[in-house]
Formats: C-alpha cells, sequence, structure tokens
C-alpha cells in the first residue's frame, strides 16, 4: 500500500492543480491575466481580430461555466483521491479511471476537431498526471489479496 499512499498524494496535487485551472478559467477570463488562453483560442475564431460585445459575453460566460466544471471536477478528485483511493478502494480507481478517459476522450476530439492545437497538446500532461498514478497502482488495486481483504 506503499504505492497507492504515495499515488493518492500525488493525485491530491494534481487536484489541487486542476481547481486551481478552474478557478483561473472562471474567474480571470475577462483580464490580461487570460491572454495565454485568449491567444490559443482567439486566432481560431476571430482570425481577423474583431471581437463584438456580445460575442465575448458569450466567450466569457463558456469559458466561467468550463472553470466551474473544471473546478468541482477538482473537488471530487480531491475528496476521492483522499480517502476512497488512499484506502484502497476499487470503486476510487475506476472512478478516476473512467472521468480520465472520457473527459480525455471528449476534450482531446473537439479541441482538434475545432483546430485548438494547444488544448490538445496541453492535454497530454494533465493525462498522464491522472493516468500514471492508476498505472503504477492498478496491481494493488486488483490482486488478489486486495479482492480477499475488501470483498
Amino acid at each position: 500500500m506503499k504505492k497507492t499512499k504515495f499515488f493518492s498524494n500525488w493525485l491530491v496535487i494534481t487536484s489541487i492543480i486542476i481547481m486551481v485551472m478552474g478557478l483561473y478559467m472562471a474567474l480571470c477570463n475577462t483580464t490580461p491575466l487570460f491572454a495565454p488562453m485568449n491567444a490559443i483560442t482567439d486566432p481560431v475564431f476571430w482570425p481577423n481580430g474583431i471581437q463584438d460585445s456580445g460575442t465575448i459575453s458569450f466567450k466569457s460566460m463558456i469559458f466561467s461555466l468550463a472553470g466551474a466544471m473544471l473546478t468541482v471536477w477538482g473537488i471530487y478528485l480531491f475528496f476521492i483521491s483522499h480517502f476512497a483511493f488512499r484506502k484502497g478502494e476499487q470503486w476510487a480507481w475506476v472512478s478516476i479511471l473512467t472521468a480520465t478517459v472520457v473527459w480525455f476522450a471528449i476534450d482531446e476530439t473537439f479541441s482538434v476537431y475545432y483546430l485548438i492545437y494547444g488544448n490538445a497538446i496541453g492535454n497530454i500532461p494533465l493525462f498522464l498526471m491522472l493516468i500514471i498514478p492508476l498505472t503504477f497502482t492498478w496491481g494493488e488495486f486488483f490482486s488478489k489479496e486486495h479482492r480477499k481483504k475488501n470483498p
């Protein structure tokens, strides 16, 4: 279970990073702090650089809602990682894997479809931060000994 504790801490740190990213998206999307994200999306959707006030409001709403969802995902990941994953509960491992694979498949597909390659590339480190702990702890969660202790 040493690996499980180490990777539980890893996932807790990852969840905090996700929460911070979500709060950044939700709260900073109309500030100069959001310029790096705008640099990824704006040239694709507004190549002439012109955005009317309705477009700016809509874009802000979309980033705010996406940021809220990201923050909530980070909160769920925090509690699952800190409590259930750390105890070796299989459902925690499975839920983190399922959420990670579903998020990555959908986000990558639409990032590439809409030509937001910066987002698609940026998803890869986060995907790895979530998949690596699952890869290294699979044996602990699904061994015969573990199943005997946790029917």
